[in-house]
């Protein structure tokens, strides 16, 4: 028995890009355990020399005082990878990280010439530890691909921010004596990786 049928309108979260409705849901992700060595940062905070001087104490100290674990990862096509692979077999767990394009070249037979997708994707070996040989590494299910192919883990948190430009120098001003010592970069990178 039906008691009531009513149509009901309410804000509903939406892209501010592409004005896309947005699907709130839960993943799996990649942090950062800044909570283990917040104390260290803060100590090391005193010893920096800042300009300007009230960001030691200002906004940048409140932010360690307060900082949390880091989600370092997206789940996006695009980005810069995450130079972890990971095996999806429990009975032979392996998790691999590189740190340069020789050891890729090492483990995977070939240098890669370009480390973003659809082609790093295309680095694949057999699990080493898997005694019969067979089975290839699969993705962890945090990576972006799937199945029985040896798969990398998602892409970096990685902020471009133009409008950081006019307050980015291309020298530290403090030993700056280069004739660009006043002038504005042409743009700034933050990659909170």
């Amino acid at each position: 028995m039906l008691l009531r049928h009513d149509t009901y309108e309410h804000p509903y979260p939406h892209c501010w890009r592409c004005r896309n409705p947005l699907i709130y849901r839960a993943v799996s992700s990649w942090f950062v355990k800044v909570t283990e060595f917040r104390d260290r940062m803060v100590e090391l905070n005193q010893q920096i020399t800042w300009y300007p001087e009230h960001v030691k104490d200002g906004q940048f100290g409140n932010w360690l005082q307060g900082a949390r674990d880091w989600s370092i990862s997206r789940n996006r096509y695009w980005g810069t990878p995450i130079p972890v692979w990971v095996s999806d077999d429990p009975a032979y767990r392996r998790i691999d990280v590189y740190g340069s394009l020789d050891e890729l070249e090492r483990d995977f037979g070939v240098r890669p010439d370009n480390l973003h997708r659809p082609y790093i994707d295309e680095l694949v070996r057999p699990n080493p530890d898997d005694p019969a040989g067979g089975r290839r590494c699969g993705a962890s299910p945090m990576c972006s691909t799937y199945g029985s192919t040896r798969g990398r883990c998602p892409t970096r948190k990685c902020i471009i921010r133009s409008r950081t430009a006019p307050g980015s120098k291309p020298t530290i001003p403090a030993t700056s004596s280069s004739s660009t010592s006043g002038r504005p970069a042409a743009g700034s990178t933050r990659c909170t990786c």
